[in-house]
């Protein structure tokens, strides 16, 4: 059967299907829908130009698992060369993942970054707040929670 996990580069999705599939799976995985079976293809996605790889990223938010989360990591802390909606998309995804899957491994990979994403200014305040927002959702021990809050209690009173 030809399903969404079969995507590969021999078989070049054209962008308005990727698009439509990405956002398929974030509206059905925004109403509670099972999606993550199409974890796996929407990673794969990952890589294409900017404008695809963000609407993938938001879906994965949806579909993906801890396994995801360094991918998407990487995403959100790339140089300026990455665009910054991208690095946002991932952030969130990010979130929405730790969120939805409780995998306290992977918020343990994803704290420093998020962190360093939240507070540092010299970055787009919405990207940052999505760092933020990541770090609220996800299944963070009391000490970290402690140490979040105190970074980001800085953070705002020096703005």
């Amino acid at each position: 059967t030809d399903t969404l996990g079969e995507f590969d580069e021999a078989r070049q999705v054209p962008d308005h299907f990727a698009v439509a599939a990405a956002a398929a799976i974030e509206r059905a995985g925004s109403a509670g829908v099972d999606v993550t079976a199409a974890g796996d293809a929407v990673a794969g996605q990952l890589d294409r130009r900017p404008e695809i790889a963000t609407q993938m990223a938001l879906a994965l938010g949806h579909a993906g698992s801890g396994r995801h989360v360094p991918s998407l990591v990487g995403l959100a802390t790339a140089g300026e060369e990455t665009p910054v909606n991208l690095r946002q998309a991932a952030t969130q995804a990010i979130g929405l993942i730790l969120e939805r899957t409780g995998d306290s491994d992977a918020a343990g990979l994803a704290g420093e970054p998020l962190l360093s994403i939240a507070e540092n200014a010299d970055l787009d305040l919405e990207l940052r707040q999505a760092a933020a927002t990541a770090l609220g959702r996800a299944p963070l021990s009391a000490e970290w929670r402690v140490r979040v809050a105190d970074v980001l209690d800085a953070t705002a009173g020096s703005r």
